[in-house]
């Protein structure tokens, strides 16, 4: 065909070539563009002049397949050409392409977005920088627009942002890293308009990887918008920003995971003055969302989400506790934390948990965790500690029991109620499971904890647990046997068959060879009894047996076992009446003439003034028995003694002014003459008299006992002058009476020695200021410790 022929039906065949490359077969579309292609390659550069103008008339057409096949024709005309070749026409092919972008019809941006594509490649990045920035520009105008700030004429400028927000997920597709730069400065702008916030949705889906860079920004803008509506109280405008936010977040790649998370958790840790409140409650809910909603995997990144949300759990805010509560529900679903992988799982929550229950040094921080105690607080927990209790290794075992005990320590008992059963059940099976030692320790302390806090709730266990306790009382381990006794003495107060429990102790007991174990039956049989509550409810006849039981052993050769059947004779002594009492305390106590008889005999008074109040009157016989067995030369003896001593004089019961002088003044002068445990122990008995008995001064009478107190630090070594400071410390009521009024008590004793002694006293005086005042709260609490009252 000649040329001539080819021009007078141009506009025809594009017309032709346009409506096959829309078409639905394949085939035709194929031919169309190998058509369109080859005339443009026949005829040369000049065609482009008559075929741009035709294509840029066809996106106009008020038919979608026109428009559509217009874009492919677009296409297929730039593959065809060089870029040299087409240069002159790129300004025109931009426009077109720009606009087909825009279209209302999604099909025809798709094929924009494929021209595009190709007219990147053809003239590189003034493809981006000639049609993004127009893009966006758009955006811009639809946001002033939807926010008010446009006027008149121009209004009508605008496209609709939907269709631009098409055109541009088109681009994005294939571009982002290069359409980033110009979109994301504009969309994020703070402070965050709403139809941004809605455009940065629309669009997570085709950010793709490059995104990661701007994460930071875009959140923060977020955060900042949702703290403005909620300091307005505008909670609509709050949830909507929260849900496009969440939105955005939950289409993010693998890549950009990591500055999401730390992003967020920043604002989460952040100091109180560096981050509001609702910037906090802002982020915490986008970490529940986004566990909630992301198809990605966070497991490298678990430690950080749930450190986080429970950091703000020790907030006393009701909302705040809320927020987080409902994030670590989604942090801990089983895609995050898999109950199957609760060896690793478990020590990451148990970590996570001790870093808000304790500080660096160990020093508990809470009575209870605030945000434990919110409903429904701990059942995300339970599943997983659950199965790695009953179905993981034995060390996995071991974490999941000390963290059911964690949170049982940190829940009141109200809350903690609700989760009895889910955690009794699977404790009981395993405690009677053979373990390590270290296992069954930290089984039976969650054991031990659930009846302190929810007893009348475990009723229903209480069988269970009494046969659970009975073994584990022989049990090998000491530390095994202790938290037994912790357990069933907690149960116990919540038991009504008390006859039963004893008497079975005791029936145990008689049956037992193990001296060891032995011993802890009646250091059990002391427990038990030791609430008053309960031996009230034992009857005669048990009480009878436990009394010959220990009476039996009054004189056994093991030390140990001789001063455990003591205390279980005093402790039961407590529940006598005043006349049998007294003939008790004649036939077991004061008659004895031996060492081991004492020993046994000052362990039993040592247990009934522990449990003493002020209707009891201890005999001044039992007084005068104790005060002078403290200057026996036999150490056992002389430390029982001293440890009797120190429970009447920090015990309720009612004894003589005079009586308790002479006890003190006893203690005083073991510091000052004897030497190793004697002398520890006098020491401290004087600290815990001191830090237990806040009107101990009616103790030191004429203040003899400072003299013996001040030779003590003088000629002893300085591990003992600085543990009797201690103990004036505490005598002296510095911490448990107040400054003043220690330095008035001083001043007191001073007066006094100063009657006899003015040197002593001024020695006294300045040691109280220069040095006992001067004593550090480390150093009390030091002591506090070591004499288990901490």
């Amino acid at each position: 065909n000649s040329p001539a022929t080819l021009k007078s039906i141009f506009p025809t065949l594009i017309t032709k070539i346009i409506e096959a490359l829309a078409s639905q077969d394949a085939g035709e579309r194929q031919g169309a563009g190998d058509s369109l292609g080859g005339i443009v390659a026949k005829m040369g550069v000049s065609v482009l002049r008559d075929i741009v103008p035709l294509l840029q008339k066809g996106l106009t057409s008020d038919d979608e397949a026109t428009r559509q096949g217009v874009c492919l024709g677009l296409r297929e005309v730039m593959r065809s050409t060089s870029k040299k070749k087409i240069a002159e026409y790129v300004p025109d092919l931009i426009a077109a392409v720009r606009d087909a972008l825009c279209d209302e019809a999604e099909d025809v941006r798709v094929a924009a977005g494929e021209a595009f594509q190709t007219l990147h490649i053809m003239v590189g990045q003034d493809a981006i920088n000639q049609v993004v920035p127009a893009l966006v520009n758009q955006l811009s105008m639809a946001d002033k627009a939807s926010a008010g700030d446009m006027k008149g004429d121009t209004k009508e400028e605008i496209i609709d942002s939907e269709l631009v927000l098409g055109g541009i997920k088109q681009i994005l597709k294939t571009h982002s890293r290069l359409v980033l730069p110009f979109l994301i400065p504009q969309l994020a702008k703070r402070p965050l308009s709403m139809f941004c916030a809605q455009a940065l949705a629309a669009l997570s889906a085709d950010l793709g990887r490059s995104f990661f860079r701007y994460i930071q920004d875009v959140i923060l803008a977020f955060i900042e918008a949702i703290e403005s509506a909620s300091v307005q109280g505008n909670g609509p405008r709050r949830s909507e920003f929260l849900g496009h936010a969440a939105e955005l977040n939950a289409h993010l790649a693998q890549d950009g995971i990591i500055a999401l998370i730390d992003t967020l958790c920043e604002m989460v840790n952040a100091p109180t003055e560096k981050s509001h409140v609702h910037d906090k409650l802002a982020a915490v809910e986008l970490i529940g969302r986004f566990c909630k909603e992301t198809k990605c995997d966070i497991s490298d990144n678990i430690d950080s989400l749930l450190g986080a949300p429970m950091s703000l759990l020790t907030s006393k805010d009701p909302l705040t506790q809320k927020y987080a509560v409902t994030a670590l529900k989604f942090v801990m679903a089983d895609r995050h934390l898999p109950k199957s992988n609760a060896a690793e799982n478990i020590p990451k929550l148990q970590q996570a948990i001790r870093d808000v229950t304790h500080a660096g040094n160990g020093e508990r921080l809470f009575d209870d965790l605030p945000g434990f105690n919110v409903r429904g607080a701990l059942r995300p927990f339970i599943p997983l500690l659950s199965e790695g209790l009953m179905k993981g290794n034995e060390i996995t075992k071991m974490h999941a029991a000390q963290t059911m005990a964690v949170l049982v320590d940190f829940t009141k008992p109200t809350p903690l109620s609700m989760y009895v059963m889910l955690l009794m059940g699977p404790l009981i099976r395993m405690a009677n499971e053979q373990f390590s030692d270290k296992v069954k320790l930290a089984i039976l302390r969650a054991l031990s904890l659930l009846l302190l806090k929810c007893g009348p709730r475990v009723k229903a266990f209480f069988s269970a647990l009494q046969t659970t306790f009975r073994k584990a009382l022989h049990h090998k381990s000491q530390s095994v046997r202790s938290e037994t006794i912790k357990g069933l003495s907690n149960m116990m107060r919540h038991n009504p068959h008390v006859d039963n429990v004893i008497s079975g102790l005791i029936l145990q007991v008689s049956k037992e060879a193990d001296v060891e174990i032995k011993t802890s039956m009646f250091d059990a049989l002391s427990s038990v009894l030791n609430e008053k509550k309960v031996g009230k409810k034992a009857s005669k006849t048990v009480v009878q047996k436990l009394i010959n039981s220990t009476a039996a052993l009054n004189d056994h050769k093991d030390a140990d076992l001789r001063g455990s059947a003591g205390c279980a004779l005093g402790t039961v002594l407590r529940y006598a009446d005043t006349h049998d009492l007294q003939i008790l305390i004649s036939d077991h106590i004061l008659d004895a003439d031996d060492v081991p008889e004492r020993h046994f005999a000052l362990s039993a008074v040592r247990a009934l003034a522990d449990g003493s109040d002020e209707k009891t009157e201890l005999d001044e016989k039992l007084l005068t028995f104790v005060s002078k067995l403290t200057k026996d030369e036999n150490p056992i003896i002389s430390v029982a003694a001293i440890h009797a001593a120190r429970s009447i004089l920090v015990s309720e019961s009612s004894i003589e002014v005079e009586q308790g002088q002479t006890l003190f003044k006893r203690i005083a002068d073991a510091v000052k003459t004897r030497t190793g445990k004697t002398r520890q122990a006098a020491i401290q008995a004087l600290q815990a008299v001191g830090y237990l008995n806040s009107e101990c001064d009616s103790f030191f009478g004429s203040g003899s006992s400072f003299a013996s107190l001040l030779v003590a630090m003088e000629k002893g070594s300085p591990e003992v002058a600085y543990d009797v400071r201690v103990a004036m410390y505490m005598l002296f009521g510095y911490k448990t009476i107040g400054v003043k009024a220690a330095e008035k008590r001083v001043a007191a004793i001073c007066k006094t020695i100063a009657a006899k002694s003015p040197s002593i006293a001024k020695s006294l005086a300045s040691l109280a200021k220069k040095s006992v005042a001067k004593t550090t709260e480390v150093e009390f609490k030091g002591a506090v410790e070591e004499l288990g009252l901490s």
